[in-house]
């Protein structure tokens, strides 16, 4: 249950992020290249830009 949870978790912050992600651009990327940019694991861990 703990696993799921953190699978859960991760999807909710996901689209949070992506979610907020298209408004600071201004303009929302395609879904497919947003979840793909937002579940990338080595982007993940340098969202500093």
């Amino acid at each position: 249950m703990v696993g799921q949870n953190a699978i859960l978790h991760h999807y909710l912050a996901t689209l949070v992020i992506r979610y907020l992600f298209s408004i600071f651009i201004g303009s929302p990327m395609p879904v497919p290249a947003t979840y793909a940019w937002a579940t990338d694991p080595k982007r993940l861990g340098f969202c500093h830009r």
